[in-house]
């Protein structure tokens, strides 16, 4: 797995739980468990983990009382972190989340901003995030607003084939209305975004990355999965793992034991 996959998993425990030692225990349970499983590298291995820590945050639910929880972004549901920060983070696509949560692109679009929504809606954020709408002079030629999904938002998640974009970026050069709209949205958008945990927070992010990495090392070494640069050590650590392995190895000793001690008798 990919340095910066690894790297995707810790940030993303670090947005599905607000205590970071949970956090961190959670992402490298995830590679631990990952790493034994069969299959390499890839997209696929990737969304696999990354669907398992949310189905694991939904298991464990909020710890703690929300009214203790300071941050609007961990009053959400933890679907709802899951879509925000993947979509904040640039890795993921509305057709990527909505493939993870076996849902519609409408669907992500419709669960992205209700959790826009309620995080600029809280008391820390209301005031820096304007809550935007529609055109108030909606004309012929101007987009749909939909007040579950709007345009502003897929249109600053970047998610607009090129004939939508290009339309709308030739209409919001002469409409007011809606070029206000979109400004508007994106004043909000960004002002909800400084809540998204996109970065891990720990005292040393490279001893965390090796750490998560000798998890994935050790799991694929269980599981058979001999990487070429196997080290001496680990080939001897598992051999002596394998419950088969340590009964032939008693069997061996008692043999040379007998052995020793028949010689000793003869002498």
């Amino acid at each position: 797995m990919k340095t910066e996959d690894l790297q995707l998993i810790s940030t993303l425990g670090q947005a599905l739980y607000a205590n970071p030692a949970q956090a961190q225990a959670r992402s490298l349970e995830t590679v631990a468990a990952m790493s034994t499983l069969a299959g390499g590298p890839g997209d696929e291995f990737l969304e696999r983990a990354l669907g398992l820590m949310l189905h694991q945050a939904e298991r464990d639910g909020l710890r703690s009382s929300v009214s203790g929880i300071s941050s609007p972004f961990f009053r959400l549901s933890a679907k709802e972190r899951f879509v925000l920060f993947l979509l904040h983070s640039g890795r993921a696509s509305y057709r990527r989340v909505a493939r993870l949560l076996s849902i519609t692109s409408e669907d992500v679009q419709a669960i992205a901003w209700q959790a826009r929504v309620q995080i600029a809606s809280s008391p820390d954020v209301r005031m820096t995030a304007p809550h935007p709408s529609g055109s108030s002079k909606l004309k012929q030629s101007c987009p749909e607003y939909d007040p579950a999904k709007p345009w502003m938002q897929k249109f600053i998640d970047d998610e607009m084939g090129t004939p939508e974009l290009s339309f709308l970026q030739n209409h919001t050069a002469v409409c007011p209305d809606c070029q206000r709209a979109l400004n508007s949205t994106r004043e909000f958008y960004y002002a909800v975004e400084k809540w998204v945990p996109l970065s891990v927070v720990t005292a040393n992010t490279e001893e965390l990355g090796a750490t998560l990495k000798r998890a994935l090392r050790r799991g694929q070494i269980e599981a058979g999965q001999l990487p070429s640069d196997l080290r001496f050590f680990e080939a001897v650590g598992l051999f002596i793992r394998k419950r088969e392995n340590l009964i032939w190895l008693g069997l061996l000793g008692l043999l040379l034991f007998a052995l020793a001690f028949a010689k000793s008798r003869v002498s």
